[in-house]
């Protein structure tokens, strides 16, 4: 690297740094209002104590965040820049350290990645530029590395920033919350400042007024050069090569002249398409640095007076202007897609072929979202009332196509992602569903006059997502505990079963009197499990209750040798007393204890006389329980298997049915538990393709008995049994299932793993590639 490029980019961080060091202070006020605001109305006590702590921490410890941010930022971005040698941040954790994150630290850095990507949404066009003046300075070469000058450097230091100074990862996702939206409104002003710094530098000084050459007859090349994109991203060449053979390969070629705006090249070289000509947006909202999109006027007479049909739809008064947008209206009015009826009018003959194609692929793209089965049919039917609005960004500005970025797409993705939770619950009256509304109503009102109407709502949308988020946090927190709890109970059931029967085979079944067996598992199991719950199979609790029944059982079988007998001697004092204790602790009926004790006495006496047990009151002992003879039970042949690995049901040898119990908690929090009927064991674990490869964050559709659907996101899956527990941020219900139930509903078609990983663009576009044969 030259330089000259070494001090333009070191003078690129630290004007960086101090724009946002000024803003992170200046945002310190709002936040602290927001914050107080929200501790004041919040219902929960606990939520208020705990946001009136944040305020206090805030109010006292943001001189330190905005420091430890200055220099973290600092020293990040020379390392990314190659102005310092690479070195390991002692904020960040080495390989070995790694292991130690817990599932809060998880959570938190899921969290922050999530409002960084929004962040990057809300930087919209001054963030690219700054990336593009930062690539020149370090010669294009920059592919994989971090922009030293870009969010996701920027962000990493205010995440270490926020680390330093809250301990508590519950406390940091609290704050960000309420951060992310005021520092997110600031960062296209902040990255506007950098850009006209180094231009006044000479770094790209035209950026923004470069208008590329064209070669003429090639569509993809002429688009790409009406929107500014000679030397951008290979997916924009992708996209748009896409188009290109959409309409035969060419647009016709001029005799003399260059194509026309969007590729189009008229006869006698004059570059208009025949006929009456309009801009296509507003003024207000053609974006800067981009040539006016001329099309036929009838063109936008159609687009307009269908965008108003929209508008009255969502006001509830469509009469009359249906019969002034025409044919094309009734597809709008029926939810379809109106940019098929919009294909077949004799205006669009006049548009240059890239234009048509941009209509094939914008009307495409809103039949795959109309199709997608992860979008309720109530949000489908608002969506579609973005197809005009939409269809003219797309046509003004073909970067929509290419760009992942793009305000646009970042806001369908985004009301997509606020959509996907409620599922088919989500309908007019719904928080989530107004707030879509409200956004979808403001873009069909104010897209012509305000070029920033995409980036305001997507700020908007993020904050609410970011909201749903916390939501969700805070569900499966309180969930985890409740599904923790179940699993050790399942697990002390499991291991006292066992135990028991592993007792009984040692000691030999036949020799035990049924009847004392009968005793035993009705009281020594629940001894055996408060033991493993107080210190688990490894414990000591539960050496010692194993250990005291493994003595009763040898104490009541035949004692054939003196030697024996006088061993009993010995020993019987100690494990009847413990046996005793023992019965008291899980507090057995005092008269039921007095004739168990009765009859083991009976037993041991004629042990210690003769070696053989008395005949006496053994079946009072079975009788006492409730008066009625029960008879003895069948020990039947339970396996016995020594570590409790429940994970290893085989999938060939699931059970027919699954056991459903609900447990309510005092918040009123509602946990499903879904496990199979029976403790059927085999010798492999059920395999990750089984249960749809799930990861964290994944979402399942579940169809309940009632046939009701509910959706739940993974949010936690436990260590020991991989029991995976799935919330919803719109629901007091979480389902707890083990990966056998998993396997079997989704088998049975009764639990779907929704690929809700790709934006919804993204699906759309990708299907539209399919469509047409890329």
């Amino acid at each position: 690297m030259q330089d000259e490029s070494r001090r333009q980019l070191g003078y690129c961080i630290d004007q960086l740094a101090q724009a946002t060091v000024a803003r992170l202070r200046a945002i310190a006020e709002p936040l602290l209002t927001v914050l107080g605001e929200r501790a004041t109305s919040e219902a929960s006590a606990d939520r208020r104590r705990r946001l009136a702590a944040i305020v206090t921490r805030v109010d006292q410890a943001w001189k330190d965040v905005v420091a430890d941010f200055d220099e973290a930022y600092r020293q990040r971005a020379a390392v990314a820049a190659g102005l310092r040698g690479d070195g390991r941040d002692d904020d960040e954790p080495s390989l070995d350290e790694l292991t130690l994150v817990d599932d809060d630290q998880v959570e938190w850095e899921l969290a922050f990645a999530g409002a960084v990507m929004r962040m990057k949404a809300g930087g919209g066009e001054a963030l690219a530029e700054a990336g593009q003046r930062v690539s020149s300075l370090r010669g294009g070469d920059a592919d994989g590395e971090a922009d030293p000058a870009g969010l996701d450097v920027l962000g990493k230091a205010i995440q270490v920033a926020i680390e330093r100074n809250f301990s508590d990862t519950a406390d940091r996702r609290a704050l960000l919350v309420h951060f992310e939206p005021l520092f997110t409104a600031e960062v296209p002003a902040i990255y506007s400042q950098l850009n006209e710094l180094l231009a006044a530098r000479g770094v790209n000084p035209a950026l923004r007024a470069r208008t590329p050459q064209r070669r003429s007859g090639d569509v993809a090349a002429g688009a790409m050069a009406a929107a500014g994109l000679v030397g951008a991203d290979v997916a924009a060449g992708d996209f748009l090569g896409m188009l290109q053979r959409m309409v035969g390969g060419g647009a016709p070629q001029a005799q003399g002249g260059a194509p026309g705006p969007g590729g189009w090249a008229g006869a006698g070289g004059s570059g208009a398409p025949p006929g009456p000509q309009a801009p296509l947006l507003g003024g207000g909202a053609q974006a800067a640095g981009m040539p006016m999109a001329m099309v036929p006027v009838a063109m936008v007479e159609a687009l307009n007076k269908l965008q108003q049909l929209d508008l009255s739809r969502l006001g509830g008064a469509e009469a009359g202007l249906a019969e002034a947008a025409g044919a094309t209206s009734v597809s709008m009015a029926a939810g379809g897609n109106a940019l098929r009826e919009l294909r077949q009018q004799e205006f669009v003959k006049q548009l240059p072929p890239v234009d048509v194609a941009t209509i094939d692929v914008v009307a495409m793209l809103f039949d795959f979202i109309f199709e997608d089965h992860l979008i309720p049919d109530s949000v489908k039917a608002i969506v579609g009332r973005l197809q005009i609005p939409l269809l003219k960004v797309a046509m003004a500005d073909k970067t929509f196509f290419a760009n992942r970025e793009h305000p646009a797409r970042l806001l369908l993705d985004t009301i997509s992602q606020a959509s996907i939770a409620a599922g088919k619950g989500l309908d007019h009256g719904h928080p989530v569903f107004e707030r879509i509304k409200g956004a979808v109503n403001s873009v069909l009102t104010e897209f012509e006059q305000k070029p920033d109407i995409f980036e305001t709502l997507l700020a908007d949308l993020s904050a609410l997502l970011a909201e749903q988020e916390q939501l969700a946090l805070d569900l499966a927190e309180r969930s985890r505990h409740v599904a923790e709890a179940q699993e050790r109970d399942d697990l002390a059931e499991t291991w006292t079963q066992r135990a028991f029967d592993l007792a009984l085979q040692e000691a030999g079944r036949e020799a035990v009197p049924a009847h004392i067996v009968d005793f035993l598992e009705r009281h020594w199991t629940r001894v055996l499990k408060l033991a493993y719950l107080k210190g688990g199979a490894e414990g000591h609790p539960w050496a010692l209750a194993v250990g005291t029944l493994n003595d009763l059982l040898w104490s009541v079988k035949g004692k054939d040798s003196t030697e024996e007998r006088q061993k009993l001697i010995a020993r019987l004092p100690e494990i009847l007393r413990r046996v005793n204790a023992y019965l008291d602790h899980v507090q057995v009926d005092a008269r039921h204890k007095a004739v168990f004790m009765s009859a083991l006495g009976d037993i041991h006496i004629g042990m210690i006389t003769s070696g053989r047990r008395k005949a006496g009151k053994l079946r009072e002992v079975a009788v006492a329980k409730s008066g009625e003879p029960v008879p003895a039970p069948s020990l039947g042949s339970k396996p016995v298997v020594s570590p409790p690995s429940l994970a290893s049901v085989a999938s060939e040898d699931l059970p027919p049915d699954v056991v459903v119990t609900r447990s309510t908690q005092d918040d009123g929090l509602e946990v499903e538990s879904i496990a199979i009927a029976g403790r059927v064991l085999s010798s492999r674990p059920v395999r990750a393709s089984e249960i749809g490869n799930l990861e964290r964050g994944d979402w399942v559709e579940f169809v309940r008995e009632d046939g009701e659907h509910h959706r739940g996101r993974l949010s936690w899956v436990s260590p020991q049994r991989g029991i995976l527990l799935f919330t919803n941020p719109h629901s007091s219900q979480a389902i707890s299932i083990t990966p056998e139930a998993l396997a079997l509903q989704m088998r049975r078609g009764l639990a779907q793993k929704l690929d809700a990983s790709e934006a919804l663009v993204d699906r759309a576009l990708g299907r539209a590639r399919m469509a047409v044969g890329e």
